[in-house]
């Protein structure tokens, strides 16, 4: 309770796009005089909007900087992106700006107490097997062992991406906690102009960093959700849609991943991204072991992708899902 750095986003799920902006068309135009939740801006749903046939502009990526996407989830957004592009829609690559620093805010708004309100909420509860390991985790966030120790010996390893995760975690002075908010402001500062400068209007991703994984290893592969949290962080507005299903090619180029995608999105220029601490390289630590365990026997399982656009552009992202739906079920 109180935490205000990271919204929970409680979205409308269903199989029809158009029924989801259906949904939001009615949440948005509810009456004044029968709003009960003063935080929600009167802004009318924008029909046209949503209906419009103008040409979009459209940004991807499928490596963010922390942890490519798999050869499946890739392949799907690059799907997408063909069909888009036979819409007559104009398709750029993008590079997101500072995933990794936004990510780590991820990690320090949500465990500035120390982890106190989440075991405050699950005093006295059943956990789930699949959640216990992360419910400890929470729970022992910022400990000395592993804020400091732990860390220490990974960066040794060379496993950055843990190192860095752990020492992100735990409690924050109030002089820190508003350090960390103004961060997140300047990050969606920064996002929006890069979005803008470019001209996009909605860019595609991956929905994760891989398929679903087992019921087992769930509680272990939380940060491989990193190209959804992200938007919890700058509150933007994102949905996914199915697009294809993973083949046996995609499982025969796992022994190249992330090594072959990193190259494919930084080229030359991934060496210094990795000395800036803005890209991490190849790994080989347990979230890494953990993908690839998970992407064996994918082959027939769906994919999906991720669209996602600036503040107050819902209508023009369910646009863009819609078509993406309607063009997949050809």
């Amino acid at each position: 309770a109180g935490q205000a750095g990271v919204i929970a986003a409680f979205g409308p799920m269903s199989p029809e796009v158009s029924a989801i902006a259906e949904c939001m068309a009615a949440l948005t135009t509810i009456p004044t005089s029968q709003r009960h939740d003063a935080t929600v801006a009167p802004v009318p749903w924008n029909w046209g909007e949503y209906s419009s046939t103008r040409k979009l502009k459209i940004g991807y990526y499928v490596a963010d900087g922390f942890i490519a996407a798999t050869p499946a989830c890739a392949r799907a957004v690059h799907e997408a992106c063909h069909m888009l592009r036979q819409r007559g829609y104009e398709v750029v690559p993008f590079r997101p700006p500072m995933v990794i620093q936004a990510l780590h805010l991820f990690i320090k708004l949500l465990t500035a107490d120390g982890g106190k309100s989440a075991a405050e909420h699950l005093e006295d509860e059943v956990i789930d097997d699949s959640l216990r390991a992360f419910v400890q985790g929470v729970r022992a966030s910022g400990s000395l062992w592993k804020r400091q120790l732990l860390p220490r010996l990974m960066r040794r390893k060379g496993k950055h991406r843990t190192a860095d995760l752990l020492e992100a975690q735990g409690t924050c002075s109030s002089s820190q906690l508003w350090t960390a908010q103004a961060h997140r402001i300047h990050l969606i500062t920064l996002w929006e102009q890069a979005v803008q400068a470019a001209g996009i209007d909605v860019f595609v991703t991956p929905a994760h960093v891989m398929l679903p994984p087992p019921p087992h290893v769930i509680a272990s592969s939380g940060i491989t959700l990193c190209y959804t949290q992200i938007f919890n962080v700058l509150d933007f507005p994102a949905g996914t849609v199915p697009v294809g299903h993973a083949t046996a090619q995609d499982e025969e180029d796992m022994p190249s991943w992330p090594r072959q995608a990193l190259d494919d999105a930084f080229g030359s220029e991934l060496h210094e991204l990795i000395q800036q601490g803005l890209v991490y390289g190849e790994q080989d630590d347990a979230v890494e072991r953990l993908v690839r365990d998970s992407s064996c026997g994918i082959a027939g399982l769906p994919t999906a992708v991720q669209c996602v656009a600036l503040p107050w552009k819902e209508e023009t992202c369910l646009r863009v899902m819609r078509e993406l739906q309607a063009d997949t079920a050809r």
